[in-house]
């Protein structure tokens, strides 16, 4: 499932929180991290995971299924906390004291480090394989950086039905709709379309 993740969100925590299809506060369907491996895959794509130590964390969760899979359920866990905190951001609200909380929980845990460049700093993570969860350790980061953040006022949601991506609005107008043009955009598009023949308008 690798092919199908989308960067379209203009932040890492957003990408991963779109991993799935939003109908409310429930992702329904489209979810492209089924497995560990799904999510190892995606965290290559994102530039999280080296390939090497990608197949070095699925070694291991091949050897320790019942372990990656609680791994895998604290990840899809990650991403409710994320929709329910950023959703709310994107409609100008707070998310609830238990939402921030578990969050908190997640920041918590962060074991991330200083690493001199040649130039400069960088943060520097660790993946555990005690903990399979880690993987998604620059995900919580980047949420804790954007809640803190000028760009917290330009989350908005794609305006799809059914779809429920979030994104970080860059927009010269500030006036972003959609995921994609090409596919939210677009069926939007023809659903006008559509309904104007129907009502016989040009």
């Amino acid at each position: 499932m690798e092919d199908a993740a989308k960067f379209v969100a203009g932040n890492l925590a957003l990408d991963f929180h779109n991993t799935v299809s939003w109908k409310g506060d429930i992702p329904f369907e489209d979810n492209i991290l089924e497995s560990y491996s799904d999510v190892l895959n995606w965290a290559v794509r994102a530039g999280i995971l080296d390939t090497s130590s990608a197949q070095d964390m699925a070694e291991w969760a091949n050897a320790a299924p019942v372990a990656a899979a609680e791994g895998l359920s604290r990840i899809h866990g990650l991403r409710d906390v994320l929709h329910l905190v950023f959703d709310a951001a994107a409609r100008g609200e707070a998310p609830s004291t238990q939402t921030l909380s578990q969050l908190n929980d997640w920041i918590s845990c962060l074991p991330l480090r200083l690493r001199a460049t040649d130039h400069s700093f960088t943060w520097e993570w660790t993946v555990f394989r005690e903990d399979p969860s880690s993987v998604v350790w620059p995900v919580v980061w980047s949420a804790a950086n954007l809640l803190r953040s000028d760009q917290l006022g330009r989350v908005g949601a794609c305006e799809a039905t059914g779809c429920g991506w979030l994104f970080v609005d860059q927009s010269r107008r500030h006036n972003r709709k959609w995921c994609e043009m090409e596919t939210c955009g677009n069926r939007a598009k023809a659903q006008r379309h559509y309904r104007r023949k129907q009502l016989g308008r040009p």
